[in-house]
């Protein structure tokens, strides 16, 4: 069957507990990889899709009965029509009511979906990275880093087996569990662990011996950064995403945070050793599209 969200990555709704499912679901807009606000009923309450209306309709229904609505930040999943679906959700307060946000979380795609030029593919998929390193995603939000991640610690998994375990801050897919003979499991920031406490539990659940990999979803303190090079110079390979107008502005913002608490000296000399790939965005657009540029 087909997945009625599968090109859905936002989701959002009024709720009110004095109102109905109905109303809720009337008052529903969506994102389809694009800024543009689609209404589930048009301005003549007209519904464009019976399919997405109980699609909708159970998800508000599934959101009631949990009473997420005192809730700051919350996950969950559902089955409806024989397929199975996971989301994580924010309500947030708006000058005309509570405003409910839902993540699509979708499968992640292959890198053979991602249509990378074989160079690319290559220097992610070396065997050479076993010994360990960084390979860092940069791009602006929303462009696709950690899908692109993903896929990846999926290929390298399949290809050399290892373990994989994941440090996020939400978790953007479901990728834990067996890739043929590698496992991936999935860990996620919340009120009583911080980022930190997550790649330090990570780094001591790695196997002794192996193709081991630490991803971490976004490096963005210090104490996370210092964690991450330092993994990676320990024979683990360590994945994470960054913001920045080029590589070479992204890794100078690294090293500044890096020598804020270590030396700047020990920074360069940490990434010159470890940083294997460093990949960055000047135009990422959605997997169906025929193309994709980075340097």
């Amino acid at each position: 069957m087909t997945n009625p969200l599968k090109n859905i990555t936002d989701i959002y709704f009024p709720h009110d507990k004095k109102g109905s499912i109905a109303d809720c679901v009337k008052s529903s807009f969506y994102y389809s990889y694009s800024d543009k606000a689609i209404k589930l009923y048009d301005d003549d309450m007209k519904c464009s899709s019976r399919t997405l209306e109980a699609t909708f309709t159970k998800l508000v229904h599934e959101y009631i009965k949990q009473e997420y609505f005192d809730e700051w930040f919350f996950s969950f999943n559902f089955i409806h029509d024989d397929g199975e679906y996971d989301f994580r959700g924010n309500n947030t307060l708006t000058k005309e009511g509570k405003l409910v946000h839902l993540r699509v979380i979708q499968e992640c795609p292959s890198l053979d979906d991602l249509r990378l030029s074989s160079h690319i593919k290559n220097a992610l998929l070396s065997p050479d990275l076993i010994g360990g390193g960084l390979i860092i995603y940069i791009a602006q939000n929303g462009q696709g880093k950690s899908t692109f991640m993903d896929a990846t610690i999926i290929e390298r998994l399949k290809r050399y087996g290892g373990y994989c375990i994941t440090c996020e801050n939400p978790k953007e897919a479901n990728i834990e569990g067996f890739h043929r003979d590698g496992y991936c499991s999935q860990q996620s920031v919340d009120k009583n662990r911080s980022m930190t406490d997550l790649i330090i539990n990570a780094t001591r659940s790695l196997p002794a011996i192996g193709h081991n990999i630490l991803m971490i979803g976004e490096a963005t303190d210090t104490e996370a950064v210092v964690q991450a090079i330092e993994a990676s110079a320990n024979g683990n390979i360590v994945l994470f995403t960054g913001h920045g107008s080029s590589i070479d502005d992204y890794l100078y913002k690294l090293v500044a945070m890096y020598s804020s608490v270590k030396s700047e000296k020990l920074a360069w000399q940490l990434l010159s050793s470890t940083l294997k790939v460093a990949i960055h965005w000047l135009s990422l657009i959605h997997i169906s599209e025929p193309t994709r540029q980075a340097e």
